[in-house]
């Protein structure tokens, strides 16, 4: 189990004119593994706070991602 934190930062070129993005994000993981080194299971949560600025439209749009993951270990 534990914690972890991420940053963005990058521009994709668009039709419309460059895109920038960055922000910074903070979440929490957990894995079961086996005695073996066998991954049994595993969960891990994030949220990144984001801003998409597009310069040619005078814009800067803010955005939540939200992720939630589950791993489960195939029959």
């Amino acid at each position: 189990e534990g914690a972890f934190s991420s940053s963005i930062a990058g521009t994709q070129e668009t039709p419309g004119g460059a895109a920038d993005i960055d922000g910074t994000g903070a979440g929490t993981s957990s894995y079961l593994v086996s005695p073996d080194g066998a991954l049994l299971s595993g969960k891990s949560a994030s949220k990144s706070n984001l801003n998409v600025t597009l310069a040619a439209q005078g814009a800067i749009l803010p955005l939540v991602l939200s992720q939630d993951v589950e791993i489960t270990p195939l029959p």
